[in-house]
Order: C-alpha cells, then sequence, then structure tokens
C-alpha cells in the first residue's frame, strides 16, 4: 500500500514539472517571471527568486537561432527562385513577342541571338567545366546569374526607355538591385562560389550589351507599357517557385563525352 502511495506521488509531481518548465521557458521569451514582473536584463534567467538553470536557457537560445536561420534561408530561396530558368526562359519569350509586334524583326532576331549566347555560353561552360574545372572552386558557372543579367536587364532597359528623368533612374536601379539580390542568394546558400557568379555576370552583361545596342537604334517612342508589364508580372507570378533542374542533367552529359580523359 506505501508502495503503492509514493508511486502516486511521484507521478503528480513528475507531471507538475513538465508544466513548470514550460512556463519558465515561456517566461524567458516574453522576458518576465511567472508574477508578471519584468526580468531584469542583468540577470535574465531569474524566475521567482531561483535562477532557471543554464541548459534551459542555451535550449531555448539554439531554438531561436534556429527559427531564424530558417527564415532567412526561406527568404533566399524566395529571392533565387526568381532566378530559375522556370521563370526566366518564359520570361524571354514574353520579351521576344513584344519585340515582335512593337519593334520589328531585327531587334527580335537580337534578342534571340542574345538569349542563345547567354544560355548557349552557359551551358557549355557547365558541361566543361564539370569534366575540368581550371580551380577547385569554379565548376559550374551561374545560370541564374547569367540569366537574370539578360533578362530582367532587358526588362528594366524596354521599361526605362519609355521613362523621363529620375524614373528612368529608379528603374534601372531596381533591376540592378533585383539582379544582385539573385546573386548575392546564390553565394548565402552556397549554391555557388564567387567566381562561378562573377563569370555568370559577364555573360549576362556581354549579351545583354549585345542586345541593347541594336534597341537603342531601333527604339520607338510613345508605346503604352502597361500590357507588357503585366504579363511579366502574371508571367512571374505564376512560375515564381518552380525549378528547372539541369545541373544533374548537363553534368551527366559532361560524363557521357568523357570530356575528363578528352579535354583535360
Amino acid at each position: 500500500m506505501r508502495l503503492l502511495v509514493a508511486s502516486c506521488t511521484q507521478g503528480s509531481q513528475a507531471t507538475s514539472v513538465a508544466p513548470a518548465r514550460i512556463n519558465s521557458h515561456m517566461s524567458i521569451l516574453l522576458g518576465r517571471d511567472q508574477d508578471g514582473r519584468r526580468l531584469r536584463r542583468s540577470d535574465p534567467t531569474r524566475q521567482s527568486g531561483r535562477p532557471m538553470s543554464e541548459t534551459s536557457d542555451a535550449a531555448v537560445t539554439i531554438d531561436l537561432n534556429n527559427l531564424v536561420g530558417l527564415d532567412i534561408r526561406e527568404g533566399m530561396n524566395a529571392l533565387t527562385d526568381f532566378g530559375d530558368a522556370a521563370v526566366l526562359l518564359p520570361l524571354s519569350i514574353v520579351i521576344l513577342l513584344w519585340m515582335l509586334i512593337h519593334h520589328g524583326r531585327r531587334v527580335s532576331a537580337s534578342w534571340v541571338i542574345a538569349v542563345s549566347l547567354c544560355v548557349g555560353a552557359t551551358t557549355l561552360l557547365k558541361i566543361y567545366f564539370y569534366a575540368c574545372p581550371p580551380q577547385p572552386n569554379l565548376v559550374s558557372p551561374s545560370g541564374h546569374t547569367s540569366l537574370s543579367v539578360l533578362i530582367y536587364g532587358a526588362i528594366a532597359l524596354v521599361i526605362a526607355a519609355e521613362q523621363r528623368g529620375w524614373s528612368r533612374a529608379v528603374i534601372f536601379f531596381s533591376g540592378t538591385g533585383l539582379i544582385v539580390v539573385i546573386a548575392g542568394s546564390r553565394l548565402w546558400l552556397n549554391a555557388h562560389t564567387a567566381p562561378e557568379v562573377a563569370i555568370g555576370t559577364v555573360i549576362g552583361i556581354a549579351t545583354l550589351t549585345l542586345f541593347a545596342d541594336r534597341y537603342g537604334r531601333s527604339r520607338t517612342e510613345g508605346v503604352s507599357l502597361s500590357p507588357f508589364i503585366l504579363l511579366v508580372v502574371i508571367v512571374t507570378a505564376i512560375l515564381h517557385g518552380q525549378e528547372l533542374r539541369a545541373e544533374a542533367f548537363l553534368h551527366a552529359i559532361s560524363n557521357h563525352l568523357h570530356l575528363k580523359s578528352i579535354a583535360c
């Protein structure tokens, strides 16, 4: 009988300890003690006259750091998704249609050439560098960066060309900011190294310059950009978050061609 009473007593104590620990953690998170008073900054672990264990504080800190880290990573993934080929290649078609309707065949042809060179150069370098990396941190030039520079740069160019004064500068800086953020997200997520992002940037700038030269010589004024901007927003909103995973496919091509034994 005594054993039964003792076990019941221990069970009730165990059940009361768990809520106490939960309340302790919540008090630390809220910065208040059990009586509702704000904890002093000089002694944040004191509660009801007794210090909390260092283990509990460390657990709460780790949990908060993990939550913050997850939020940042989700934000970076959302930003980097704007540079995925699943979004940018359809946007290149939107730009092509706009060029065909308002700027003629020559400008449209220059756009097709620019996109083809950008995609082709990035793809070929990826295939070659997979087999023969020139240095350990240069294996896969950033396609997110090269295509973002070309596509978002072209969109900013088309919109800014119809603007005047400070609004033109705002468009250019906005486009540049988006490109920089996408490139930075690739570095933050460890998807690419700095040299890989740099090569992607060079490819994007070179192909954008090729298109901008032709577009600047045949630009028409007085065209409403509302349909163009609306299409860009709709396509981006629908496809954002989709991924076109080409890395494994390009790697397989590199292995299939046995480039390592031929070209290195």
